[in-house]
């Protein structure tokens, strides 16, 4: 068998989709300062809780790279394209307070990390691309196109604490039912790789929000999901 002539397993094409990137702001200067297993250990804690706030509404979690978190809506539920990009949001809106209560290790000794809480940055963008599987080894789903790269710029480009989203995800957030969470945000221009200077749509995420409520809201979410799994 010729192995250039193996066609891909898997492939779809979706014609929109919200992509989110979130990371953590100064990784890499924090991981410096940690040993391999606490910095392992902070991001397993991390990104349990992202993982449970994504099933919870209903997004698919494409991949982790490094520190980045990479999930996808619109992949395989119903919902319209806004109602895909409110879920989106949410999730970075959860990503954010999930952070402010995953404290760093003791031995961050970095001055920047004297609160030893964490701050992610968020992007989002909304468009179309393709998705499936490609090579022999290590298979894993994956997303191709243009939307995936934006979404990339989008985080990329995004200050601590705060959630960036394309023009494109900005109007699918004003067209959804919940067109008021649209209100939070306000416009600005950024220089992307790749895509010059675009119009984008920042929220600023308060880091004051209270732990013990998110740590209530993540326990709720975790015993819907064992309910869901029981039955």
């Amino acid at each position: 068998m010729i192995l250039w002539d193996i066609q891909p397993q898997v492939a779809y094409s979706h014609p929109c989709v919200t992509v989110l990137f979130s990371d953590i702001v100064g990784f890499t200067t924090l991981s410096t300062t940690l040993t391999p297993e606490e910095l392992m250990a902070m991001l397993h804690d991390l990104f349990c809780k992202f993982d449970t706030v994504c099933d919870n509404y209903n997004l698919y979690k494409v991949e982790t790279i490094g520190d980045g978190y990479v999930a996808a809506a619109g992949l395989k539920s119903e919902r319209s394209p806004p109602a895909e990009a409110v879920a989106a949001l949410r999730v970075a809106r959860a990503f954010h307070a999930i952070a402010s209560i995953v404290q760093a290790p003791s031995s961050a000794d970095d001055a920047a990390w004297k609160s030893k809480s964490l701050k992610v940055r968020t992007g989002l963008h909304s468009g179309s691309l393709t998705s499936g599987i490609v090579g022999r080894n290590r298979q894993r789903y994956s997303l191709f196109g243009e939307t995936v790269n934006t979404a990339a710029r989008m985080e990329s480009t995004a200050a601590a604490a705060q959630v960036q989203v394309s023009e494109a995800t900005y109007h699918l957030l004003c067209q959804s039912t919940d067109a008021e969470v649209a209100e939070h945000f306000r416009p600005s221009k950024v220089h992307a790789k790749g895509l010059g200077e675009v119009t984008t749509y920042t929220m600023d995420v308060p880091y004051e929000q209270a732990a013990e409520s998110v740590r209530k809201e993540l326990e709720c979410m975790n015993n819907e999901l064992r309910l869901h799994t029981s039955l």
